[in-house]
């Protein structure tokens, strides 16, 4: 784990005893704390920043992303300030980048982060290759607010698609 501290002046903890790490410490002058958790690979799993109300040292907000991976480290979810999935091609290129409103149930095991069938996505974004790795076709799919479908975007009739070559 890593801790970073953001202060209100240059001169970081006032006092040398204080830990910059804890979360409430009013002496320090501290605004902001960014904690970033590393698995046994050295991935970023987990960051979690936490908002420090400079008038009474207390811990106002925290925003905290989660990351999966698959066997090859490549991101498959973050849930953090958005909530998305990504699919990749048998190369490693990412093919397509899902936005999502919410996932369905509890979505704690490994394999539920891999798809979408039963999340509600709200975004789609689909890229094609040639044969020689380049992009060829990049397209985004829309879904409209009145519909509910727990379900990736191309397999649904209600969407706006835009493709750009």
């Amino acid at each position: 784990m890593t801790a970073v501290g953001h202060y209100s002046s240059g001169l970081g903890p006032r006092d040398a005893d204080s830990d910059p790490t804890d979360d409430v410490n009013f002496d320090t002058n501290r605004l902001a704390l960014s904690r970033t958790y590393y698995d046994e690979r050295g991935r970023v799993w987990k960051s979690t920043r936490h908002e420090i109300d400079a008038t009474d040292g207390s811990n106002d907000d925290n925003i905290e992303t989660l990351t999966w991976y698959d066997r090859q480290s490549r991101r498959v979810k973050v849930d953090g300030e958005q909530l998305e999935k990504f699919a990749y091609d048998r190369l490693g290129r990412m093919t397509h980048r899902f936005l999502l409103a919410k996932v369905d149930g509890d979505e704690d095991t490994w394999a539920e982060a891999l798809d979408v069938e039963s999340d509600h996505v709200l975004e789609e974004h689909q890229t094609t290759y040639d044969e020689d790795g380049r992009e060829i076709t990049s397209a985004r799919i829309e879904r409209f607010s009145t519909t509910s479908v727990a379900a990736p975007l191309s397999a649904c009739s209600t969407r706006t698609p835009t493709v750009t070559r």
